[in-house]
């Protein structure tokens, strides 16, 4: 009798712990979706956010301007039961009350949890798609530091360098001032904070110093309107100095970086002329090149060499600044013109 009960005493635990590793190791999935502001990692850019609530009725917050009761279930369901929202602690589906406002009826939703735990969210959608989410409250400089590989210098971060997959962690920190410019000059700009573009690009660690690593965020989409900040972090991810490395506005870049074994390179587009040059009405202008190397002394960036003057002047074109799949290290002066060499 005393085996017996001790054996289905060990199929109970062995139940629990299975259930509790299906939906994130500990809690209940209701547990585990509370709390927590989950922004969209999917590829571009969304900022799209879920929030899971709980009151009289249980919500799901969508861009905190759309909210759904919901509740869960452990199989699709195609009628919504508002019998069981806030009364179901687990399940492997999120049933969310739909409504189309044109065509004026009820519908239901079903979103399939595919990965749930503290920091990870994964839903597959009704269409099929795969939608990852993490939490952003976690995803402190710290987090990412500790959280995410260096990547190996020298590095030049192209137009066209992508995020890597794994690691496209939104950055909880309001340190870092999100700014879209507005002129070619980078003298005029709009805060576009509330659009919640910031992202974690890369991690960088100089070498020579010690404690010290480089964490860019890079605040919009890849191609058309971009800024990279290239931040310089302490151990535990407190952001000690930062510098803009790179800046895409329409679709014309004017700033770019490469990474050294122990700094930067910047490379920025100078016009000659005084008078602001918009971004949205661009023409040719006459302007430069200038290169500054960068490297971490303790707390700081410091300059450490510059080059580029007026002598080396010449017209740049927009064609010269849009070219994707160049970039500016790679300028030429032919002539009166500025142009992309190989």
């Amino acid at each position: 009798m005393k085996k017996r009960l001790l054996y289905i005493t060990a199929l109970i635990l062995i139940g629990i712990t299975n259930s509790a590793f299906v939906y994130g190791q500990s809690g209940s999935t209701l547990d585990k979706l509370q709390g927590k502001t989950w922004r969209s990692q999917s590829r571009g850019g969304d900022p799209r956010d879920y929030k899971f609530t709980r009151s009289d009725k249980i919500y799901i917050i969508q861009n905190e301007s759309w909210s759904r009761p919901f509740y869960l279930s452990d199989q699709i369901e195609t009628k919504f039961d508002f019998n069981k929202v806030g009364k179901i602690e687990n399940g492997k589906y999120i049933i969310v009350e739909g409504y189309d406002p044109d065509d004026k009826f009820f519908s239901v939703f079903v979103y399939e949890i595919l990965k749930l735990d503290d920091t990870e969210f994964t839903i597959k959608l009704s269409n099929g798609s795969i939608a990852p989410h993490k939490a952003l409250e976690v995803c402190t400089m710290k987090y990412v530091l500790n959280s995410v590989p260096t990547t190996s210098t020298p590095f030049n971060a192209t137009k066209t360098a992508e995020f890597q997959a794994a690691y496209r962690f939104p950055i909880n920190t309001t340190a870092i001032q999100d700014r879209l410019y507005t002129n070619v000059q980078l003298t005029q700009y709009t805060d576009v904070a509330a659009q919640k573009r910031g992202r974690f690009f890369r991690k960088f660690t100089p070498s020579g110093v010690t404690n010290r690593h480089i964490i860019v965020v890079s605040f919009g989409d890849t191609y058309d309107n971009r800024t990279d900040v290239l931040c310089l972090v302490d151990a535990n991810g407190n952001i000690l100095d930062k510098m803009e490395g790179r800046i895409t506005v329409n679709g014309l870049t004017v700033k770019q970086y490469q990474m050294t074994s122990n700094g930067m390179t910047i490379y920025r587009v100078v016009p000659t002329s005084a008078a602001s040059l918009p971004f949205n009405n661009i023409t040719n202008f006459s302007g430069y090149i200038t290169k500054t190397g960068f490297v971490v002394n303790g707390d700081s960036f410091s300059s450490v060499k510059t080059s580029g003057d007026v002598s080396k002047t010449g017209t740049v074109t927009e064609s010269f600044l849009s070219n994707p799949t160049s970039n500016l290290w790679q300028y030429v002066v032919n002539g009166t013109t500025i142009s992309y060499g190989e």
